[in-house]
């Protein structure tokens, strides 16, 4: 099935939307306000579900339902977005026939991981790489780090662990790129780590302390950009099997623990 038969006005080439917005411009500044508006209303009442599937599709339609008929629907098209950290190639989203099976999958391990006993970093390592799997299977034609972002943020919060949303707002570029390059390699885990971890309201000794972290966490992203090369190196690479990447987890986390004791 072709995007336009679900999704693109032929005409205009613009997602097709319930307010009738025919200009690529208008639509994304009418989406932005939306969601900006969206994502503090679900800030202050969450949506309630057990953190799975169908509790990640309401979060999707609560953003999008006024804007787009199919709101809280998984695609039913395969996607690619070019990516400028990737030189115009796409990060291999997932087919949409294995979207339920991969968000059942992932949405399971979050769930079952022993938090209480997650030393802080290991928390970090744990909630990057649970967004950064959910991120890439990119169960919706849009709108899906919104979704993303909100879904992990409100789990944390029910693990008991703090997270400064306004970070993932205020730095919405350095997430995406930070989500494409964990994607195509979760060996490149250490932006999107750091991300967390800064946004984590627990074990600083001040608040300059998690300041510093943030800035640092910006300006190795700019060196980073300059070394994009790497990363479309990286988008040749698989993902390791679980095992592997329980493992890497593992390594990671006590890297951390020594840079950032508790």
């Amino acid at each position: 099935m072709r995007d336009t038969e679900l999704y693109i006005d032929p005409d205009t080439g613009v997602l097709r939307n319930k307010l009738g917005i025919k200009d690529p411009v208008a639509l994304a500044l009418t989406e932005r306000k939306l969601t900006l508006i969206m994502a503090r209303v679900l800030e202050e009442i969450p949506i309630r579900g057990d953190f799975d599937r169908e509790h990640y599709c309401k979060i999707h339609k609560a953003y999008f339902e006024d804007l787009y008929e199919w709101a809280g629907q998984l695609r039913q098209i395969d996607i690619q977005k070019p990516e400028d950290m990737l030189e115009g190639d796409s990060v291999p989203y997932a087919d949409y026939e294995d979207i339920p099976m991969l968000l059942d999958r992932i949405t399971e391990r979050m769930r079952n991981r022993p938090w209480e006993d997650m030393t802080i970093m290991q928390k970090a390592v744990a909630l990057a790489t649970d967004m950064a799997d959910i991120w890439k299977v990119h169960a919706f034609r849009e709108g899906n780090t919104r979704t993303t972002v909100t879904f992990i943020c409100d789990f944390a919060e029910s693990k008991g662990i703090h997270l400064d949303r306004s970070l993932f707002r205020e730095y919405a570029d350095y997430l995406r790129k930070s989500l494409v390059i964990m994607s195509v390699n979760p060996a490149y885990n250490v932006f999107l780590v750091n991300f967390v971890r800064s946004s984590m309201k627990e074990g600083w000794e001040s608040r300059d302390q998690q300041k510093q972290c943030e800035k640092g966490n910006i300006q190795t992203m700019r060196m980073r950009d300059v070394s994009r090369k790497i990363h479309i190196a990286c988008s040749k690479i698989s993902y390791p099997k679980e095992s592997n990447q329980l493992n890497n987890e593992k390594a990671i986390s006590k890297a951390y623990e020594r840079r950032y004791p508790n």
